[in-house]
């Protein structure tokens, strides 16, 4: 997909760009809002390819309380088919101190910014879909980020005076939601509680009077007097 002015000059719902099934469901989108938690700008772009680097690893951030860094594969990753596009990927670090079958779940956009227009385009998975990271697979992103030929072309201003900016913006997911839970019983055979309070009369100073605990279901129970 190349974005070219005529893109931009009109507002236009958000894009959904379907891909084949075993490839990720992407959707791309501009705004003018930069990204949350991270920027990465690369100067002399040019010889950064020239160098004959794979992979590029950004700086390490902090976002929902764990900590990430950026892959660029300037080239494109080719052992994941990304040949002719640049690869971009958001890996989650320092996690050695992270108890045994730790999971962290996130959504995430990734952003290359438009120099010309002042614009993000934003890519995310469609529909904002949740990654779970782990011990295993520990890097998530888009193999095809950008082609390149939309990427080099300077009209497009994503690499103007041989400088580009990409960002990330990453929202962590806590397991930690509040439970309810609702059980009900139908007529139980001990549902009749029956208590006999001794010297009822002797004991009006104490508040409140206690029974013993009764079983009910899988349930217990007490019963409580005030006098």
């Amino acid at each position: 997909m190349v974005l070219n002015k005529e893109n931009f000059d009109k507002p236009k719902p958000e894009v959904m760009a379907t891909k084949p099934s075993n490839e990720i469901v992407i959707t791309r989108t501009a705004r003018h809002f930069r990204p949350t938690h991270f920027l990465l700008k690369i100067q002399s772009y040019s010889l950064l390819c020239e160098t004959g680097v794979e992979k590029y690893e950004s700086g390490v951030f902090e976002a929902g309380g764990h900590k990430w860094r950026l892959s660029l594969y300037p080239k494109g990753n080719k052992k994941m088919n990304g040949t002719d596009h640049i690869s971009l990927y958001l890996s989650i670090v320092d996690t050695e101190k992270y108890s045994l079958g730790w999971e962290v779940y996130a959504t995430f956009k990734l952003f290359v910014f438009d120099q010309i227009r002042d614009k993000f385009l934003t890519i995310q998975d469609a529909e904002g879909t949740i990654r779970r990271f782990h011990d295993i697979k520990m890097e998530w992103g888009f193999d095809k980020f950008l082609p390149l030929d939309s990427f080099n072309v300077l009209p497009n201003g994503y690499l103007v005076n041989d400088c580009c900016v990409f960002g990330a913006e990453v929202f962590v997911h806590e397991r930690s939601a509040k439970r309810d839970n609702l059980s009900m019983i139908k007529e139980p055979s001990n549902r009749i509680m029956t208590w006999k309070i001794e010297n009822f009369s002797t004991q009006q100073d104490k508040v409140p009077i206690y029974s013993r605990i009764y079983v009910v279901g899988d349930l217990k129970w007490k019963l409580l007097v005030y006098p």
